[in-house]
């Protein structure tokens, strides 16, 4: 279900790239009734997997997986994808969760980000 929204989502909004845009989505699938024994890793290696076969820049981290996208539709068959080899992995249930930063002028990569942050940390 959350798949076939999504997608209807994606198609719904105006796709086209524009030079100069980035989008950086975060998302996190977590198997909600995997078979036992419970363990999240082989259901995320199997996400993290598609969202490398995508060819997008990612960084994995505990709590969820952020990655560059040149547009929302690159970035929603990577999530879509992603999502369904959680599914793949056993899962009975899945909880998708994602979020969209899209800047617009002058963008900025995941590593520009942080570093920009962490210059302001003391």
């Amino acid at each position: 279900m959350l798949s076939r929204r999504l997608a209807g989502e994606c198609k719904r909004r105006n796709l086209e790239r524009t030079d100069g845009r980035w989008i950086i989505p975060f998302f996190n699938s977590t198997a909600m009734a995997a078979p036992p024994p419970t363990i999240a890793a082989p259901p995320t290696a199997r996400a993290v997997d598609e969202v490398r076969k995508a060819g997008v820049k990612y960084q994995l981290h505990p709590m969820g997986t952020v990655f560059e996208a040149p547009d929302l539709e690159t970035a929603c068959r990577a999530m879509k994808a992603a999502h369904r080899a959680v599914i793949g992995a056993g899962a009975k249930r899945v909880l998708t969760t994602l979020r969209v930063d899209e800047r617009f002028g002058r963008p900025r990569t995941m590593e520009e980000r942080v570093k920009r942050v962490m210059a302001k940390v003391k």
